[in-house]
């Protein structure tokens, strides 16, 4: 490694294994719970975890925001929502999965969890959007914190590690990130000329909308409500999000690293 140049990595490494991190993010507090740290983020590692995280407030109203993951609206989480809202619904209600009912589809798997009436509520952020999901931040501070440029000699070292590092966060560096996205158009000052555009307009200021599905008004209404509602006792509010970095090892046979 020289000065003002990157560091390399040998291209001739053996890879050690992969971890996978469910995170969840609690607004109010800003700390990380219950995380999950395993192999795979299958459709049940997302429900155990979710199921975990439930469990420290099991009679709480939860509204949990998260990415468009196709395990957030599985199957086996809709019958879980059911079984833990004590639902009693006819088996034509609930259906089949590819055939009938709630169960048929992603779509009206979706629609039963993000029903307002819900006591676990899911909130899905649109494509190409997960900036609206404050998780991302907390995921920046593990990486540079944690994966950038670390070496562990085993995925348990590293296991034992983020679960370190997450004690650490939760006692001295949680705090509520200040939310500040409103929903309103992003202003610009410059208008970028092209064959469509007058050049007497160039130095014009205007208003360039946001895209349709990050407009939203229920999500920005509904995070917004979330945050400022946040000292209400009985609700407990979670940023959810299964976007979760692959952590491979490489190295020797006795050494391994990260990114």
């Amino acid at each position: 490694m020289r000065p003002g140049q990157e560091e390399r990595i040998e291209y001739e490494y053996i890879r050690h294994g992969t971890l996978c991190l469910i995170a969840s993010f609690h607004v109010v507090s800003g700390e990380s719970i219950a995380p999950s740290i395993g192999p795979t983020r299958t459709e049940l590692d997302f429900l155990e975890h979710c199921k975990r995280t439930v469990a420290r407030h099991p009679d709480s109203h939860w509204r949990i925001i998260v990415d468009q993951l196709n395990t957030h609206w599985s199957e086996s989480l809709v019958l879980w929502v059911i079984a833990m809202e004590g639902l009693k619904l006819p088996v034509e209600v609930l259906g089949v999965k590819g055939k009938s009912g709630i169960l048929k589809s992603q779509e009206t798997r979706k629609a039963f969890l993000t029903a307002v009436e819900r006591k676990i509520r899911f909130i899905y952020v649109p494509k190409h959007s997960s900036w609206l999901n404050q998780v991302e931040i907390w995921f920046s501070v593990v990486v540079r914190r944690v994966i950038k440029r670390g070496n562990f000699t085993s995925g348990d070292a590293l296991h034992q590690r983020l679960l370190e590092f997450i004690e650490y966060f939760n006692q001295t560096m949680a705090k509520p990130y200040r939310w500040t996205f409103t929903g309103q158009p992003l202003k610009t000052e410059k208008l970028i000329l092209t064959r469509h555009t007058r050049k007497d307009e160039a130095n014009k200021s205007f208003s360039h909308p946001i895209p349709h599905q990050l407009m939203d008004p229920l999500l920005a209404k509904q995070i917004s409500r979330f945050v400022d509602t946040s000292t209400n006792s009985e609700t407990s509010t979670l940023l959810l999000n299964t976007r979760i970095p692959r952590i491979f090892f490489r190295g020797s046979d006795n050494t391994a690293g990260s990114r």
